[in-house]
Order: structure tokens, then C-alpha cells, then sequence
């Protein structure tokens, strides 16, 4: 018979039995109220004897915090190993804690502050709906997007840009280009659009589509995506080769027909607005390094090429599309 002053508690049981008492303890110990503890009290069994408290030390105390923190977060186990790293990594390098933390929401605000990037904050539109009610939806700024992706260091030493005469497209080359940048419609476009020796043809290519985050298509996103047609195809299979323009809201439910279409085409209307404004302002005009590191000042000429209508078998109707 097993003697009851070393009856073996299992972790799981353990945890659940003193999650719920941190914050007393923490008081406690705050106070110098906490007994002594002795490592060897608890052996590699997880063996508690009934004359020692438990949480009875700071490290204790902190671990117990942490691991409720990860329970009540739902984060994968690995989380409290890599959060324990993290700490001790900072702790060696001489980081010390502050009294009073900054939130996330804080950190982030003055970080974007310091690297200049306040622009790149979403607005909120508000989108009249057909039938009555309104809907709001995150825009992202098209120009500043923009700008993003060709000052991003891993795509801008790749644009396919005539660095020589940039109203000409590249040399062809097989590996890189297809009739986007050398079709009829790249033709068409060019002699309409491009005017002075420092326009360039950039056409977009637009990804949409609605990705569900929870059971039962209760919650959901969709992403209104573009990308450059001057970024090489091999690149665009990366995330990091796309900019968001907005997310399109769920379409309330509606018995009039052809209603949810409309409501979806006016919250695409809003998140397309930006490219529009650019398009009627002439282009998007920037400075920036060709191969040789030499700035140049380019208009990019901004329309948009149609590839296509996929037919698919999704919540979004083809009629959506064609209407």
C-alpha cells in the first residue's frame, strides 16, 4: 500500500489544482510570506510530500504563470520552451524588463513611427449596401502598397524593367516573359499609354479569394491581393510578391436576386478606388535603383490586365464576376 505522504500527483492534475491561485500566490510572495524551498523536495516523479507547499518560489510562481498563459491561449506545448529561451536570451544579453510593459498596440504604433511607416495603416470604408444597411471594410493605400513592393529587397533586383529605355520592354527572353509582356494587349497598351522616355508599362494581376478561419462558415476572410506584371512569375509564387488592397466582408444574406452581387461588387469598388485615382492621376511616379545602384525616376503606368475567367465551383458566383 503506497505510504499517502508521498503519494504520487500527476502534472496534469497538479496544474489544474494551482493555475487558478496565482495571482494569491504572487501576492504572497510579494509580501516574503512564501516557505523555503528545497529543489530536492520534488523528485524526477513529480513526488510532492504533504509538509511542502506548492507554489513555494519565484520560479514557481513565473512558470505557473507562463504555463497558464499557454493553456488559456490554446498555443502549441513548444510555446513555453520557446518563450523560457527567449527570456534567458534577452536576460544574457543585459535586457531588463520593464516595471510597466508596453502592449502590443503600443510597440507596434511607435515602432512604425520610427521607421516612418504610419502610411501603412489601413483606413476603414464604408460601403452602402443595396437594400439598405451599411458595411465596413479594412483599404489598404494602393500608392504606398505599391511602393512597398518595389522597395522590397528581395524583388526590386529582379524588376523586369529596360533600365536603357524604359517605355521598351526587356529583350525577350523565354524564361522570364510570356505574352503579358509581349502579346497583342502589352502592344496595345504600350503605343495608348506610354508618352515620355520614363514611363514603364506595370500592369497588375489581382488575386481574390475567400478563405475560411473558423468550423461552419462562421467567420471568413477575403483578401483583395495584387501583384506587379514587371515582378518574374517564378517570384509571384511567393507570398512576400503580394500587397493587400482591402478585405471584402461576408455578403449578408438577401432573397432579391441579384442583390449580393451588388453589395459585392460596391466593396470591391472600394478597394479597387485607390488604382483608379492612380490611373486618373497619370501613374505612380518614384525614384529608384537601377542595377548599377544609379536612381532613376520612373512613371509607372499602372492598368489592369485581364487573363481570364476561371470557372469555379465556389460561393462566389460566375455571374458575380461578369456582372
Amino acid at each position: 500500500m503506497m505510504d499517502s505522504s508521498h503519494a504520487v500527483v500527476p502534472p496534469d492534475e497538479l496544474f489544474h489544482s494551482y493555475a487558478f491561485n496565482v495571482d494569491s500566490v504572487d501576492d504572497a510572495y510579494n509580501q516574503d510570506k512564501l516557505p523555503a524551498f528545497d529543489k530536492h523536495d520534488i523528485d524526477q516523479s513529480h513526488e510532492l510530500k504533504e509538509d511542502n507547499s506548492f507554489p513555494s518560489s519565484l520560479d514557481d510562481v513565473v512558470h505557473l504563470e507562463l504555463a497558464t498563459m499557454c493553456r488559456d491561449g490554446h498555443f502549441p506545448l513548444k510555446t513555453f520552451d520557446d518563450i523560457l529561451r527567449w527570456a534567458q536570451r534577452a536576460h544574457l544579453r543585459g535586457y531588463q524588463f520593464p516595471t510597466s510593459a508596453p502592449s502590443h498596440e503600443t510597440f507596434l504604433t511607435k515602432l512604425a513611427h520610427r521607421l516612418e511607416m504610419d502610411h501603412v495603416n489601413h483606413e476603414i470604408s464604408t460601403v452602402v449596401l443595396d437594400g439598405g444597411g451599411t458595411l465596413s471594410l479594412p483599404i489598404f493605400d494602393f500608392v504606398t502598397m505599391f511602393l512597398s513592393l518595389l522597395d522590397d529587397s528581395r524583388i526590386r533586383p529582379y524588376l523586369m524593367i529596360n533600365w536603357d529605355h524604359p517605355r521598351k520592354p526587356p529583350k525577350f527572353d523565354r524564361r522570364f516573359y510570356n505574352e503579358i509582356h509581349s502579346g497583342t494587349w502589352h502592344a496595345k497598351t504600350s503605343r495608348e499609354c506610354l508618352h515620355n522616355p520614363s514611363d514603364v508599362l506595370c500592369g497588375l494581376i489581382f488575386f481574390i479569394d475567400r478563405t475560411h478561419v473558423a468550423l461552419k462558415d462562421r467567420l471568413s476572410l477575403c483578401p483583395v491581393l495584387f501583384s506587379l506584371s514587371i515582378i518574374p512569375q517564378w517570384l509571384r509564387v511567393h507570398s512576400f510578391a503580394w500587397r493587400p488592397l482591402g478585405f471584402i466582408r461576408k455578403i449578408p444574406p438577401s432573397n432579391v436576386r441579384g442583390q449580393r452581387s451588388i453589395n459585392y461588387h460596391r466593396m470591391l469598388k472600394a478597394a479597387l478606388q485607390g488604382i483608379v485615382d492612380a490611373q486618373k492621376s497619370g501613374g505612380i511616379t518614384c525614384t529608384i535603383p537601377n542595377p548599377e545602384g544609379q536612381g532613376i525616376r520612373l512613371n509607372f503606368k499602372v492598368p489592369v490586365r485581364t487573363v481570364g475567367l476561371f470557372e469555379c465551383n465556389s460561393k462566389l458566383k460566375t455571374a458575380q464576376l461578369r456582372n
